[in-house]
């Protein structure tokens, strides 16, 4: 099993994911762990309901050698977290589709030496099998943790039983084992000024 980074972070929007996830691959040296970034947004861009997404910045000698594997091998495990939660999934491309819908979207390229790839990933946790697999994951909650349902909202656990299920997915296919981390002080610089040059550009358009 190779160490690998999990990195929680709380983005304004999903189109800040893809440069700070570029902008991480500066700051890693070529024999870094894989870093995978969990975000939760604060904004949609549809304005509906609340969208999450992770990012992967992972050096490039341990992705696919050939870089159109590479949408496969970053989405399959969300393939597999979405189908445990009862929806039936399927790949197309470099997106993940459900019902003729996208549910799913990435961008994927090199950037200095490392696989960066930031997929957004609209929640469903609306539909009935979501609900009863949050509904396992209140449960196990109570039993193995002890944790009061008043303590987290039903989105959040809902968010958290996603996250789990995805972690596990990305460890069992990559052989990974993951470690709860938080950025350095470079990362932070990075994170920083991707975001502070993402508001610039959208300040100009």
């Amino acid at each position: 099993m190779r160490r690998a980074r999990w990195i929680r972070l709380e983005l304004s929007d999903p189109l800040e994911q893809w440069p700070v996830g570029a902008a991480l691959s500066h700051a890693q040296a070529q024999e870094a762990p894989p870093i995978v970034l969990w975000n939760r947004f604060s904004t949609s861009p549809s304005g509906g309901a609340t969208e999450f997404g992770f990012a992967f910045i992972v050096p490039v000698h341990l992705a696919p050698g050939k870089s159109a594997r590479w949408p496969a091998w970053v989405l399959s495990p969300a393939l597999a977290a979405y189908r445990e939660f009862g929806l039936r999934a399927y790949l197309n491309g470099a997106d993940i589709c459900a019902h003729g819908h996208r549910i799913a979207a990435s961008r994927i390229e090199r950037v200095n030496g490392c696989a960066v790839a930031a997929a957004n990933l609209k929640a469903c946790f609306d539909e009935a099998p979501a609900q009863e697999r949050g509904a396992a994951f209140r449960a196990w909650l109570r039993e193995g943790v002890g944790l009061a349902l008043t303590q987290l909202g039903d989105d959040a656990l809902s968010e958290r039983s996603f996250e789990s299920v995805l972690r596990a997915r990305i460890e069992a296919q990559h052989e990974w084992q993951f470690e709860n981390s938080w950025p350095d002080a470079v990362e932070r610089q990075a994170i920083a000024a991707a975001r502070r040059a993402r508001r610039m550009v959208e300040i100009v358009t």
